[in-house]
């Protein structure tokens, strides 16, 4: 899939596509396998759980680039920033970042359930928790909320590739009658010296707001169908258990960002930011609750281990979005570049 440029772009897409889907069906073939050994749907332990997310970002990065296929080029240019005009198959390869995105953080995801250690991502079947005995709620809301996750790291990973062309991209000059109006969608402009971002940003904004919109969706309904399933357990809806709490702090980050865009408080740089920081804070409330606070009544999920490589991985993350932050406001606002350096 990172071939797909030039002549190539076709047959190796395809061959990419195909080469992911077989990897999705052995991945599901495993996860049936287990699931027929335990009885239990793979959702008992950090292991299973990051299987199941990569298996759903594996698919939902297929099902978004192919959708052009079974949907109409109209109602495509409504919900993403393509032409009209084009093939269907123009419109497939045109989305084929969101397969890359995919494969990138489902091969990272498998690799990392398989290569950690135990103490992180216990592998052996065993038994499990009482309250997790259940398979109907297992698939119903932890199933919800893995495919919310799964989202949020495609997010994640196009947010970055945004980043990557802010920080290291061409930055073009306005056209003179557009100097003095700042615009939500290409994140503003201040003065007359500030110049536009690549244009590749604003295709990635639009493909990070899809699906942060998937993102809200499903994070929403697993929370509302976690506290159900809270009321059959322990008898209340909601009693402001740390996993609560930060499934609602992660919901409620999306949401802002989400109106925010909206409303044009919000630009393309922010799209990019906010998969970042939205993926940071399920990244706290998926492995931070379960192995840095392990305590509440989802401490049956606790582990030990890997919070230096995490806060690490976090760390660098944050460093890079503030590198492009840098780079964007320099070249946006132009007053901070010298005289020399501006484009006139």
């Amino acid at each position: 899939l990172l071939s797909t440029v030039g002549r190539l772009r076709q047959p190796a897409f395809w061959t990419g596509a195909a080469v992911l889907t077989i990897s999705l069906g052995f991945t599901l073939v495993g996860l049936g396998l287990r699931t027929y050994i335990t009885g239990l749907v793979p959702l008992t332990g950090m292991f299973e759980s990051v299987v199941v997310v990569a298996t759903f970002v594996y698919a939902l990065g297929l099902w978004l680039t192919m959708l052009p296929l079974w949907w109409s080029n109209e109602g495509l240019a409504i919900h993403c920033p393509l032409e009209r005009s084009s093939t269907r198959v123009e419109l497939v390869l045109q989305r084929r970042l969101f397969a890359l995105a995919g494969a990138i953080v489902g091969t990272l995801a498998l690799v990392l359930a398989y290569y950690a250690p135990a103490t992180v991502m216990y592998r052996n079947i065993g038994a499990a928790a009482p309250i997790l005995r259940d398979n109907f709620w297992l698939v119903v809301h932890v199933v919800t909320i893995m495919a919310g996750y799964a989202s949020a790291a495609i997010a994640l990973i196009l947010g970055n590739v945004a980043l990557g062309y802010y920080l290291f991209g061409r930055y073009v000059a306005r056209p003179p009658s557009a100097v003095s109006e700042a615009n939500p969608a290409e994140g503003g402009c201040a003065t007359s010296d500030g110049r536009r971002p690549p244009p590749a940003c604003s295709v990635l904004a639009g493909f990070i707001y899809t699906t942060i919109k998937i993102t809200v969706l499903l994070l929403a309904a697993g929370t509302i169908l976690g506290a159900l399933w809270a009321d059959k357990s322990w008898g209340r809806f909601w009693g402001w258990d740390m996993k609560e709490v930060w499934a609602l702090i992660s919901l409620l980050v999306y949401l802002f960002f989400l109106h925010a865009r909206h409303i044009g408080w919000s630009g393309n740089f922010g799209m990019s930011a906010t998969a970042v920081l939205g993926a940071t804070v399920i990244l706290f409330n998926w492995y931070g609750v379960n192995f840095v606070l392990g305590s509440g009544l989802h401490a049956y999920g606790a582990g030990a281990g890997g919070q230096l490589q995490v806060g690490a991985a976090v760390l660098i993350q944050w460093l890079f979005l503030f590198a492009a932050a840098v780079r964007y406001l320099i070249e946006t606002r132009g007053g901070l570049l010298p005289p020399s350096a501006r484009v006139q």
